[in-house]
C-alpha cells in the first residue's frame, strides 16, 4: 500500500472518530422551577374535648327497662345514693368534636369496662352515644347504614359538634341472681365500681 492511501484512510478514520464523539456529545437540556415552590401545606384535626359542667348523674325506678321519662336529675352525690332492685342509674357528658379535613370521614363510639366490685354481679351496664347534634357545626351525616354512623366535614371552618354520652348502671327488678328476690338480699350494703376507662372515641375512616 502505497503513502497515498494510507494517508487517506487515515483522515477518513479520523473523521470517522471526530464525527461519532462529536455526536456523543451534542445534546441540549434545560429546566425550570416548579411554580409550587415554597407552598405551605396544613394537616386537618379530629379532636375530642369535654364541654365544661356538662357531666350530670339522673337515676330511675322502674319495673322493666327505663325511659327518657323516668329519669330524675339526683338531689345529691352519686357516692351517697343507695341503689336498690329495679333502680337504673344514668350518667351523661357532653362533648365537642371538632373536625378539620377536606377528606376527612369518622365515626363516634362510646365505650367501657365491665363493672367491678362484689355488687356487679347484680348490675348490667353500658355506654352509647346518645345523641349527636351537628347543628351549627361544620360536620354532617355521611353514612347510616353500617354498625357504627359515619360523619364527614362541610367546612374547614372548625365549628364543633356536640356528642353525648349516656351510661347506664342498672339493677333489674326481679331478676337473677336469685338475691334480688329472696328475702336475704346477699347484696346488702355492698360496693361496685366503675371502670376509668369510660371513654368516648372519634375514629377516621374511609368512606
Amino acid at each position: 500500500m502505497n503513502k497515498m492511501t494510507k494517508a487517506s484512510i487515515a483522515t477518513g478514520a479520523g473523521v470517522i472518530l471526530l464525527m461519532g464523539g462529536a455526536a456523543s456529545l451534542a445534546y441540549w437540556n434545560d429546566s425550570e422551577l416548579l411554580s409550587s415552590g415554597g407552598t405551605t401545606i396544613t394537616a386537618g384535626q379530629l379532636d375530642v374535648v369535654p364541654v365544661a359542667a356538662s357531666a350530670a348523674w339522673e337515676s330511675a325506678l322502674t319495673s322493666g327497662a327505663a325511659t327518657d321519662a323516668d329519669f330524675s336529675a339526683l338531689t345529691g352525690s352519686v357516692a351517697d345514693f343507695r341503689i336498690v332492685p329495679g333502680n337504673t342509674l344514668r350518667y351523661t357528658e357532653t362533648f365537642d368534636v371538632t373536625a378539620v379535613g377536606d377528606d376527612l370521614y369518622f365515626t363516634v363510639e362510646a365505650s367501657s369496662s365491665a363493672i367491678a366490685g362484689p355488687l356487679a354481679a347484680a348490675l348490667s351496664s353500658g355506654a352509647l352515644v346518645s345523641d349527636v347534634d351537628v347543628t351549627g357545626s361544620d360536620v354532617a351525616l355521611h353514612d347510616d347504614t353500617g354498625a357504627l354512623d359515619v360523619y364527614s366535614v362541610t367546612a374547614n371552618g372548625g365549628n364543633a359538634a356536640e356528642i353525648e354520652v349516656s351510661w347506664t348502671i342498672a339493677w333489674p327488678f326481679g331478676s337473677a341472681p336469685a338475691d334480688n328476690v329472696s328475702g336475704d338480699n346477699a347484696y346488702d350494703n355492698l360496693t361496685a365500681t366503675l371502670p376509668a376507662d369510660g371513654a368516648l372515641t372519634v375514629t377516621q375512616v374511609l368512606p
